[in-house]
């Protein structure tokens, strides 16, 4: 029993040409969509980084906000009701902080 030999006209280049495109075409759009996931995870942490930039800029302005008033003094200010108004849900409950009322 011989074995079938292949025949020598065969263009074995463009065949083999033919298999490593196949593999190109298979695998360029792996290493495309992993470069794109790679780019959106860093635009990802680099806008979170900002935003806690941004959340930790904004405590640091709310306590010195908070510091001013509390140096101001006790009860009964204009400008501790003026910032209670602005961050109270019910602004009946800034009443206390005008000056000369008595609560109930």
């Amino acid at each position: 029993m011989t074995l079938p030999t292949l025949p020598a006209n065969i263009p074995w280049k463009w065949i083999g040409a033919g298999l490593a495109a196949l593999i190109l075409i298979i695998a360029i759009p792996a290493f495309i969509d992993r470069a794109f996931d790679d780019a959106s995870d860093k635009g990802k942490l680099e806008e979170r980084n900002e935003q806690l930039e941004t959340v930790i800029q904004n405590k640091k302005d709310s306590d010195n906000a908070r510091e001013e008033i509390e140096q101001l003094g006790p009860v009964g200010d204009r400008v501790r009701y003026d910032q209670c108004l602005r961050t109270a849900r019910t602004p009946e409950n800034c009443k206390r902080w005008l000056p000369d009322v008595q609560e109930d």
